[in-house]
């Protein structure tokens, strides 16, 4: 009886919520976005949750964090961090390898137009697909530390980024050093590699480096 109850309560919801959807549909006096809407709905059923560590992920946003766990990329080279609650976006690393290394981009730098796009919290989100919309890529930077917004063009182009990087920093004392860009599909290959570079040149201690990654 329990479970009969659970399931017409279950039912009874879909069609309140099927209801509603309708209802907003055939009564709005406009256009609706209804991959946009979708999206909302998505997203408020996750929320609904109310789970602080459940959150819905947009495919823009996946398709960003697998090319993350790439070492071959197709951009400009750089990864940043979006927060819509403060509604900026912050370069977090410019890749040794990829085309904006070239330009007068660096860390911390505050991305405030793409492609003559101002970012707000309506494309916050969507910023890598606004980059990828042209070959030649205008941004307009602001760099804290002269309080100043910067022009900057550059170009997206195929290049590869190995996602560690090592050597021996004290010769003498034998200390090691791997430095962790960044977590991709091979850094635990790359780790082990490079381990195993310092120990052949008799490493006795070792450092490793996660900042920024």
């Amino acid at each position: 009886v329990l479970v009969i109850f659970i399931e017409l309560l279950f039912f009874g919801n879909l069609f309140s919520f099927a209801f509603q959807y309708n209802n907003v549909l055939n009564a709005y006096d406009g256009e609706i976005d209804k991959a946009k809407m979708y999206e909302s709905i998505l997203q408020g059923v996750v929320n609904g949750v109310g789970d602080k560590h459940s959150s819905y992920i947009k495919k823009e946003q996946v398709d960003a964090f697998d090319q993350m766990l790439s070492t071959s990329y197709q951009g400009i080279g750089i990864m940043y961090f979006a927060d819509p609650e403060k509604n900026e976006a912050i370069i977090t690393n410019v890749l040794k390898s990829g085309p904006a290394s070239k330009e007068n981009i660096y860390t911390g730098d505050k991305i405030i137009k793409v492609n003559g796009v101002d970012i707000d919290k309506s494309n916050i989100d969507n910023i890598s697909n606004l980059i990828r919309e042209k070959k030649e890529v205008d941004l307009v930077l602001y760099r804290p530390s002269k309080k100043e917004e910067i022009k900057v063009k550059t170009v997206q182009d195929d290049y590869s980024e190995p996602s560690v990087h090592a050597f021996m920093i004290d010769k003498k004392d034998k200390v090691g050093y791997i430095k962790i860009d960044s977590f991709s599909n091979t850094t635990a290959i790359e780790f082990a590699s490079a381990l195993e570079l310092l120990e052949k040149k008799d490493m006795r201690k070792l450092l490793i480096d996660v900042r920024n990654n």
